[in-house]
């Protein structure tokens, strides 16, 4: 699939099919979300993959931005002692985040990104050590049939050279 195709197909999904997501494709996803960008070409990043039905329940029931149910997850974290300050983390887990719906567009599954959940039982759930913080879930699984209806599409402004003056875009 061609990558504006991907674009123009990507969504997020809530709904998921209870069918298990394989390894292999959960691998593609794994490398896909490896191969985003890193600032200062430092990977910082830690990738917790969930597939067992009981983490995941426990991690839903806690988190508000948590709809419905999923296969699998793809925790992106940041180990804090590779780079205490780094201002970029939260960047390379978004770029690492995308990377994952891009290619799940084009593996013909969907995800969904959550990020209101209490970090502190989301790390105890997981074993995560205490050096290393969570920056965003990312739900994968097949698409449900009755998917809710995707909002408008939204068109952010785009200014050339300076704000104000309109980027005609054709």
């Amino acid at each position: 699939m061609d990558i504006f195709e991907a674009l123009k197909r990507r969504r997020t999904t809530r709904l998921f099919k209870p069918e298990a997501i394989s390894k292999e494709l959960l691998d593609r996803l794994l490398y896909a979300a490896r191969r985003a960008p890193t600032g200062g070409n430092v990977d910082t990043r830690r990738f917790v993959i969930v597939t067992d039905s009981q983490i995941i329940e426990m991690i839903r029931k806690l988190s508000p931005g948590f709809y419905g149910s999923c296969p699998a997850l793809i925790v992106i974290c940041t180990d804090l002692s590779a780079s205490e300050d780094d201002p970029t983390a939260i960047f390379d887990a978004g770029a690492s985040a995308e990377n994952i719906a891009l290619a799940a567009t084009a593996l013909n599954i969907g995800v969904g990104f959550v990020k209101s959940y209490p970090e502190v039982a989301v790390k105890r759930i997981l074993g995560i050590p205490e050096k290393v913080r969570t920056e965003i879930i990312v739900k994968v699984g097949y698409v449900a049939p009755d998917q809710p209806k995707p909002p408008r599409t939204l068109k952010s402004p785009a200014y050339l050279n300076e704000c104000g003056s309109t980027y005609d875009q054709s």
